[in-house]
């Protein structure tokens, strides 16, 4: 995402990432809302990116040819630029080095197209990740030697290769390094090392292609810049100065008329509509990674390579059947690591030699995500070696650990969110232990604000805000995606998404409108249906896969947040609740008919025989059995607790009709007595029952309260409110199953931070919505009515 001259350029140049913690005052949003024509949430979340200042805002919206770099922006890159073009021009041999990794698969592609077109006769080695390693390797260097070769360019790697360096020297073998790792201590003994980090000051945030495209900028322009978006997102760099340039450029190229290989990978991972970076990230670059992981980065070059519509299809599939292979051997590694993990331990180091190492780097950013602890992982190979990856949590930096235990490994590199490393076997305890230790004593550096960008309706978030964001994006590392807080909204319903329902998708609606929101791997429970909730999260436009369009819907940033009235609860409450968890789901049982009627009351006094009433709330139950009469007297069934309807009917009765005049709330009443209803017996349902589902809920929240209600009951409780409205034993019972009350039963007046579901009532409560809801819509259906046919 661009930053121009002045100010702006100033900025990214020292190194800044523009964050959101910057208060955006109203009458400066209003103003660059005018200006610049843009929807006044999308211009408070660029003024607040912008760090509150307005020329900066201003320079993110200009032209991005402006903040791409150049080669007189990068120590090297003029001189390494003159041997490229002479071997151009000479028709030399040329053999590129890249990587395994997205970034710098894309890397060796760039520079193979464009030296390729500019007359050098050129190939490519990338190595093999499990036989290999990371690294310019001499195997493949003296191979370079023997094709006849006289320039060897190494990108996104070579930067620490001293030894490989000399010999290139030795063999005269001129030797270009592109890459953006750390450099070694001493010069690299070459006069073409192209590094930012080389440069006096901050280091501009490009990866190994960018670097490769802003090097070589007079030989390549303009093509190329989608391979930079690739690269710069999978290999999430910050979106700030001239990143967020060819991000942006790159994006707006393979929107107007994408390469072959990325056409046909959009196609296999069901991407529709205009490309973004978090489809990159999320969709593209984890296909085009596992080819390194489980068979050959080759395969991903090939794919960006080829101008064959078929062949690109072809290779597309084949990454798509890598990806799930790599997804199959993630799960499977991170299961066993999950198992393995000491509680307490400040940091997680553990290896094994059934692990490959390929999935070590995703699996140990799941760990890191569960844990926030820094993760090292490692695979040890029959050599007797280790080889790993390590990844940290924001304020952690994974490098400066590796470093600190250096006198244990073989070799060591990366930055501060991700690296790897070898150590002999026979060392990880010791490097286990030394990294726990220097985690024990590092202090974590703070993180950047979370405060939510604005405060909208439900309504709010339509296509004119979603356009506008995207105008103001693209969004990423560096450039945090906007906060939006949504409050006072209705949980219309809820559920679970994903093959294995490890994500939640929810509906939302306020008076101003309605939309999706979804919460992706949380073993959370979801919010009952009906209950009003706060939530924040960051709004998108949700390509659908099946039949085209787009829908609108926010992806939930904080899911806890909605459980901040997890801060209460107490004292046993004096009803006995219907809380057994465990309950079946309801379904219309075939050994009786099912029936619709006006009255269900009258119809069961019309009906010969003893019969039997079950309804809610406990108001109507006994209502209805004073206006039936003999042999319906009030028994001692009907209770007016919490949840209405008594747990089982009469063991002598004979039930052979059952009305139900309301929703059942109560699962293991209604349960009870459609098992004591006789073969052939009758359920009466009233014709007009649309609302139950609503009123069900209603009853639920005010018997079982949710969320947000428990919040306020809470407060209430610590003003001295005694709780004896509806719900409140239910109430006082969670609070003193999440120890927010002192011995006398009184809210503690600094109450812990803790997770709701940590309350077994709470548990049981939420399975008790769900059944009570499920029952209250499937007998609400109108289908109902054709198994009494």
């Amino acid at each position: 995402m661009e930053l121009v001259q002045g100010c702006a350029r100033c900025l990214s140049r020292a190194g800044g990432i523009l964050t959101h913690a910057t208060p955006a005052p109203d009458a400066r949003v209003a103003q660059l809302s005018e200006e610049l024509g843009l929807h006044p949430v999308a211009a408070r979340v660029l003024l607040r990116r912008a760090g509150g200042d307005d020329r900066v805002a201003r320079a993110l919206m200009a032209d991005p040819m402006e903040a791409l770099a150049s080669p007189q922006d990068l120590p090297g890159a003029a001189a390494a630029l003159a041997r490229i073009e002479d071997a151009c021009r000479r028709h030399e041999r040329v053999v590129i080095h890249g990587d395994y990794d997205v970034d710098g698969i894309c890397a060796t592609v760039l520079l193979t197209e464009e030296l390729h077109r500019a007359g050098a006769r050129v190939s490519f080695h990338i190595p093999q990740r499990t036989d290999e390693g990371y690294g310019l390797g001499m195997a493949a260097l003296r191979a370079t030697v023997r094709a006849g070769a006289h320039l060897a360019i190494a990108v996104d790697t070579g930067s620490q290769a001293l030894a490989e360096a000399r010999w290139c020297r030795e063999e005269g073998l001129d030797l270009v390094v592109l890459d953006h790792h750390l450099p070694a201590p001493e010069p690299l003994p070459t006069p073409y090392h192209v590094n930012p980090h080389l440069a006096r000051g901050e280091p501009l945030p490009l990866s190994a292609v960018g670097v490769a495209w802003a090097a070589l900028r007079p030989l390549v322009e303009p093509r190329g810049l989608d391979l930079c978006a690739l690269g710069l997102v999978a290999d999430v760099m910050p979106l700030v100065g001239p990143a967020r340039a060819m991000v942006r450029l790159g994006l707006a190229a393979m929107a107007r008329e994408a390469r072959p290989g990325i056409r046909a990978l959009w196609e296999v991972a069901g991407m529709d509509g205009a490309p973004r970076a978090e489809d990159i990230a999320f969709r593209l670059a984890p296909r085009l990674n596992a080819a390194g992981r489980v068979a050959s980065a080759r395969l991903a070059a090939e794919l960006l390579l080829s101008r064959s519509w078929e062949r690109a299809q072809e290779i597309a599939r084949r990454l798509d059947e890598n990806n799930r292979e790599r997804r199959r051997l993630e799960a499977q590694v991170l299961s066993e690591a999950m198992e393995r993990i000491e509680a307490g331990d400040p940091a997680i180091v553990l290896w094994d030699a059934r692990w490959p190492r390929g999935v070590l780097g995703i699996v140990a950013a799941r760990l890191v995500e569960s844990h926030a602890r820094p993760v090292f992982l490692a695979e040890v190979d029959p050599r007797g070696q280790a080889v790993g990856s390590g990844r940290t949590p924001a304020g952690f930096d994974c490098k400066a650990l590796l470093d600190g235990a250096a006198d244990l490994l073989l070799r060591h590199g990366g930055h501060a969110a991700a690296a790897g490393f070898t150590v002999p076997a026979e060392r990880l305890e010791a490097l286990r232990e030394r990294i726990v230790g220097l985690a024990a004593h590092t202090q974590p550096a703070p993180g950047a604000s979370e405060a939510p960008d604005a405060t909208v309706r439900v309504g709010e978030i339509d296509e004119r805000l979603l356009a506008d964001l995207e105008r103001v994006g693209p969004f990423g590392h560096g450039f945090a995606p906007p906060r939006l807080r949504v409050e006072a909204a209705t949980v219309v319903r809820a559920g679970p998404m994903g093959g294995r329902g490890e994500h939640q998708r929810w509906l939302l609606q306020d008076f101003t409108g309605g939309i999706e929101a979804v919460r992706f791997r949380t073993a959370d429970p979801p919010p009952p249906a009906g209950s009003r909730i706060d939530l924040e999260g960051c709004p998108e436009r949700q390509p659908v896969r099946w039949g085209g369009g787009a829908r609108l819907r926010v992806t939930l940033a904080d899911a806890s947040r909605y459980e901040e009235l997890e801060r209460a609860l107490a004292e046993l409450g004096a009803a006995e609740l219907d809380l057994a968890p465990g309950r079946r789901p309801l379904a219309p049982d075939p050994r009786h008919r099912w029936v619709e009627v006006d009255d269900p009351v009258a119809a069961v006094r019309e009906h010969p025989g003893p019969g039997g009433v079950a309804v809610s709330p406990p108001g109507a139950a006994c209502a209805l059995v004073r206006r039936l009469g003999a042999p319906f007297a009030p028994p001692a069934w009907t209770q007016a607790g919490a949840i209405p309807v008594g747990p089982a009917p009469p063991p002598e009765r004979e039930i052979c009709a059952l009305a139900v005049p309301g929703p059942p709330v109560a699962a293991g009443g209604f349960e009870a007595w459609l098992d004591a209803l006789e073969p052939g017996g009758v359920v009466l349902l009233p014709r007009e029952r649309r609302r139950w589902p609503a009123t069900a809920a209603a009853i639920l929240e005010r018997e079982l309260p949710g969320v947000d209600a428990l919040r306020r009951m809470y407060l209430a409780l610590a003003a001295g409110d005694p709780l004896e409205a509806p719900g409140g034993a239910f109430a006082r019972r969670v609070f003193a199953e999440l120890g927010l009350l002192d011995a006398a039963g009184r809210p503690l007046p600094a109450p812990p931070r803790v997770q709701l579901g940590s309350s077994a009532s709470f548990r049981a409560s939420q399975e008790v919505r769900a059944w009570a809801l499920a029952a209250a819509e499937l007998l609400a259906a109108e289908r109902i009515a054709a198994l009494g046919a």
